[in-house]
């Protein structure tokens, strides 16, 4: 009687990684505004423990059936993170999480994965993923604030703008947010360098030249108006909305 009125669970202790490959912790985020008519965004986020490199993408559904969340997370560990090792891959014990975790891992052969899913009613488990959706929401709600403020860009969940929004918080976290206990960001610790580009406000209005701007008639505009959404992580070209779509 005692046990079932007053019991407790034992204390989920934190463990001590040890030695081994690099973890990658997955987990959903679910965004929106309070504005009429605005639905929830699902946002896959991801958090390399260690470095701390971070990911985030919007994402059109749960689990493995959106072809691009695997697809970028796969694109983001080689070219961002530069990850062509063995690999574990840590998530709760959401079914759609870890399917994705597993689809994840199979499309990563040959290079090894391990998928890791955390105790059942163990919050924190995923800590360090949980502490960067926190960020990011914060990261959002001002970058989102002040594009609105700044320049009349009203940015909602399901805003077209939305998805690079989230891409660009997490652009911006690598490579500014540092790191209390190590006293660099994420992009120098990887990198060795600290990240020196130019950077403007997100739907802050720019003039973008065209990719084709030397091949065209000499007395043809060369540059399109467009709002800035960040640079490319890949190459690190800035990116522009404009009416002919996402530049670069």
């Amino acid at each position: 009687f005692c046990v079932a009125g007053r019991g407790k669970d034992d204390c989920h202790r934190r463990k001590a990684d040890v030695s081994g490959p690099p973890i990658l912790e997955l987990d959903y985020v679910f965004l929106r505004t309070g504005l009429p008519g605005d639905r929830l965004a699902i946002v896959l986020v991801g958090m390399m423990k260690g470095t701390g490199f971070a990911f985030a993408k919007v994402v059109s559904c749960k689990g493995k059936s959106d072809p691009l969340a695997v697809a970028s997370l796969l694109q983001w560990c080689r070219t961002e993170v530069g990850l062509n090792s063995e690999l574990r891959v840590r998530t709760d014990g959401e079914p759609a999480i870890q399917a994705l975790a597993a689809d994840f891992a199979v499309r990563r052969a040959p290079l090894s994965t391990l998928v890791e899913t955390t105790p059942a009613y163990s919050p924190g488990s995923v800590g360090a993923c949980d502490r960067f959706a926190e960020t990011l929401a914060g990261l959002l709600r001002t970058m989102r604030l002040y594009a609105e403020r700044k320049y009349q860009v009203v940015v909602t969940a399901t805003h077209p703008l939305f998805e690079h929004l989230v891409t660009h918080a997490a652009y911006v976290y690598n490579r500014f947010h540092v790191r209390n206990a190590i006293g660099v960001t994420a992009f120098e610790l990887v990198y060795k360098r600290a990240y020196r580009s130019v950077m403007y406000p997100f739907g802050a209005p720019v003039m973008i030249r065209l990719p084709t701007a030397t091949q065209q008639p000499k007395l043809d505009p060369r540059w399109l108006p467009g709002l800035w959404v960040g640079r490319r992580p890949a190459s690190d070209e800035h990116l522009a909305i404009t009416k002919e779509g996402l530049m670069a």
